[in-house]
């Protein structure tokens, strides 16, 4: 048998197996928005959409409600 291989001949090869990886730099912009970067500016379109959808979900609570009520009258 042969001689065997010595720790520093490992741990070299070990160490070259690993690839460097330079670290990335920060972005150079900041947070975006006011509230955490949460904030967008939305256009009149979807302003106006999101409006409609918060409408009919509202005139939907209070027909189902008072059609309830009603009912409990009966």
């Amino acid at each position: 048998m042969g001689p065997a291989p010595s720790a520093s001949a490992s741990a070299s090869a070990e160490a070259s197996a690993v690839p460097h990886v330079p670290a990335s730099p920060l972005p150079s912009h900041g947070v975006r928005g006011g509230i955490g970067g949460g904030v967008e500016e939305w256009g009149t379109v979807t302003t106006v959409g999101g409006g409609a959808l918060v409408a009919a979900a509202l005139g939907g609570a209070w027909w189902l409600w008072r059609r309830g009520t009603a009912d409990a009258r009966e």
